[in-house]
Parts: structure tokens; C-alpha cells; sequence
């Protein structure tokens, strides 16, 4: 890479959120980055009602694509976008992700310390005051700072992640067969082929996620699924279910270190309702294999 600022393309997919995509827009604008240096495809996956609106009012202030996809998943959407992206390095957030205004400076001077590295950025809960969402956040949190250390990056979440798009294309992209932890494999097949995983905490993205009970649960639950699928798809004992108690222990501390013993109660209940919702998950979709299994 020169000396000139890598160029960048942005790929965001979207589904029935179209306020919330203008809001994704908007930070992209204020990026304290040359305008000329990057742009940006929105994914649309199959919404009810097209977000034409949202980018007809960011077309003239954006290098702005729009692309309808088949409604396929999030993983598909990303693959669409980085099949006619122009940057030398694919940088991906989601749809309820503000990146923050150093975001693309920030990945691009890591990407020059770590020529051909996948860059992990870390993501900042912003409804504080949503106790699902805060849950949910929580969780991704601590399995960042658990997982993620000096000698080995484990954890990596696909609403703030950047990669060279040639080593992207050819390593195939994101499996489009995962709804849900499709970051976990992509990472896992990086890895294998030796390539290095980088974890930059200055690049932030701001997560605003409006959740409630039911989709906090469904959100847990899909977790589950996927890890399932990744473990089998790794081979992780078989895709057995292998918990790790440090991880555990972080977890329900967490809460009580944010918001001390009153305000963290609710929110470690709610985090023992996710990892339980997430475990029902795993083994829902271990029973579905073996029934498939049977079945033959």
C-alpha cells in the first residue's frame, strides 16, 4: 500500500431499517477521511419497502451504490457488495452501527502496521437504558475482552470488521449457509490459512439495537444455532457444547462493575436468560442434525 489513504469500500447490508440506515449514512459523512478515499454499497436483503429514500438524500454527499439482494441473510449481502467492490480493503458495520468519525483513519493506519490482516473494531452499546440491548451488548463485550488477547484474536463481530478485499475474494467470502456466526468462521478459515487477525479497540462503531424480551431471546437463540454449525463446521469435538468458566465468571460480573449491585441485577439476570436461551440453541440445532441423521 502507498503513501496515498487506502481506499476503501464500505459495505453495509440492510433489512426493514430505513431511519436507522440514514443514521449509518450520516456518520459515514462526518468521517474524518478524503471523501475521495472511500465509498460505500448498501445491501438491501429483501426489505418490505426499499430504502430509496435514505439514499437519495446521501447520493450527493457519499460515493453511494445501492444493490437489492435475494434476501438470503446477512452473510450474502455482504458477499454482493464485495463482489463489485472498487477498495483495496472491505470494511463492514450493519445497519443499527454509527461508526465513529476516526473510524476509517483508525482501520487505515492498523491496516499499514499490519499489511493483509483481518482488523477487528470494537462495538459500544448506545441505548444504555434498553436492558435487552444492554444485556446483549454485555455479552459481545466480554467475549471480546476474554477472547482477544496480545498473542490471539478469537473473537470478531462482522458489524465492525475490515480485511483486504483480494485475500477476502480469495478465501471465498462469507459461508452464506450461516445466518449467525458467520464472523466466527470466516475468522476460523483466515486463520487456518495462516493470515494474522488484528483486534483495534480505537475503531469504534456505536450499536443502537432497540430490543425487547422476545428478541433478545431470538437473538440468543440464533447465537446458538450458528455455534453449533461453526463448531461442526470447525470440528470441535464434534460440535460439543465446551464451556468456558472464566468466560462465565467475567460475564456476570460484568453488569455489577457497570452499573453497581442495583442497576446490575437485572441486567446479569438477563445475561443468565441469554447464555441459557443461547445453550437451548446449540442443542436445538444438535437434535435437529441427529433427527436429520436418523431420518436417512
Amino acid at each position: 500500500m502507498s503513501g496515498e489513504p487506502i481506499h476503501f469500500t464500505i459495505i453495509v447490508p440492510t433489512l426493514d431499517r430505513e431511519r436507522q440506515l440514514g443514521e449509518v449514512l450520516e456518520a459515514l459523512v462526518r468521517q474524518r477521511y478524503p471523501r475521495e478515499a472511500f465509498d460505500v454499497i448498501v445491501v438491501d436483503d429483501g426489505s418490505a419497502r426499499p430504502p430509496s429514500g435514505a439514499i437519495a438524500a446521501f447520493e450527493d454527499r457519499l460515493h453511494l451504490t445501492l444493490l437489492r439482494a435475494g434476501g438470503k441473510g446477512p452473510a450474502a449481502a455482504r458477499n454482493r457488495g464485495a463482489a463489485v467492490a472498487r477498495g483495496e480493503v472491505l470494511a463492514f458495520t450493519d445497519d443499527d452501527c454509527t461508526p465513529e468519525p476516526d473510524w476509517l483513519a483508525v482501520l487505515d493506519a492498523a491496516a499499514r502496521r499490519s499489511p493483509g490482516a483481518m482488523l477487528a473494531g470494537r462495538r459500544r452499546n448506545q441505548l444504555f437504558a434498553n436492558p435487552y440491548s444492554a444485556a446483549s451488548q454485555t455479552i459481545g463485550s466480554v467475549a471480546t475482552r476474554h477472547f482477544n488477547t496480545a498473542s490471539e484474536v478469537g473473537f470478531v463481530s462482522s458489524s465492525n470488521l475490515a480485511v483486504p478485499a483480494e485475500r477476502f475474494r480469495e478465501i471465498g467470502g462469507f459461508d452464506e449457509a450461516f445466518r449467525t456466526a458467520e464472523d466466527r468462521e470466516i475468522r476460523d478459515r483466515w486463520t487456518r490459512r495462516g493470515w494474522s487477525v488484528v483486534y483495534e479497540p480505537r475503531a469504534v462503531v456505536n450499536h443502537a439495537h432497540e430490543m425487547g424480551l422476545a428478541s433478545f431471546l431470538r437473538q440468543q437463540v440464533g447465537f446458538g444455532r450458528g455455534a453449533y454449525r461453526f463448531h461442526r463446521r470447525a470440528g470441535i469435538e464434534g460440535g460439543s457444547l465446551r464451556p468456558d468458566p472464566g468466560f462465565y465468571a467475567r460475564l456476570l460480573a460484568q453488569p455489577f462493575r457497570d452499573r453497581g449491585w442495583v442497576g446490575g441485577l437485572p441486567i446479569a439476570s438477563l445475561v443468565v436468560l441469554g447464555e441459557l436461551a443461547n445453550a437451548g440453541g446449540f442443542c436445538w440445532e444438535a437434535g435437529r442434525r441427529t433427527a436429520r441423521q436418523v431420518d436417512r
